[in-house]
């Protein structure tokens, strides 16, 4: 009776092993698979991030460029400016002469 009782929690011990051990294997493949996963994302996310800083460059590029050309025009415009106030001063200069003649 108790080898009979011994063999049949022998044989249940065995059953619950493979068990087991199946429920390792299907763990197992899924993990690789999360880390195949995984990697796919860190990939996807680098790449967003590379993205992300060369539009940032790009950007800053720009505004580097849009500051240089705000700065050549307030030259101009100062340039342009100065041409006028002097020719003003030269036509009422010219009026005042012929207001006198």
């Amino acid at each position: 009776e108790q080898v009979r009782k011994l063999e049949e929690e022998t044989k249940k011990l065995g059953n619950e092993k493979e068990r087991l051990l199946s429920e390792k294997e299907k763990l197992v493949s899924e993990k690789e698979k999360l880390m195949v996963e995984l990697k796919g994302f860190e990939r996807e996310l680098q790449q967003g991030v590379s993205k992300q800083s060369q539009s940032a460059n790009a950007a800053r590029d720009e505004l580097e460029k849009l500051k240089k050309e705000l700065a050549s025009a307030k030259k101009a415009s100062e340039a342009s400016q100065t041409v006028v106030a002097s020719t003003k001063k030269t036509l009422e200069a010219r009026e005042k002469e012929l207001s006198d003649t």
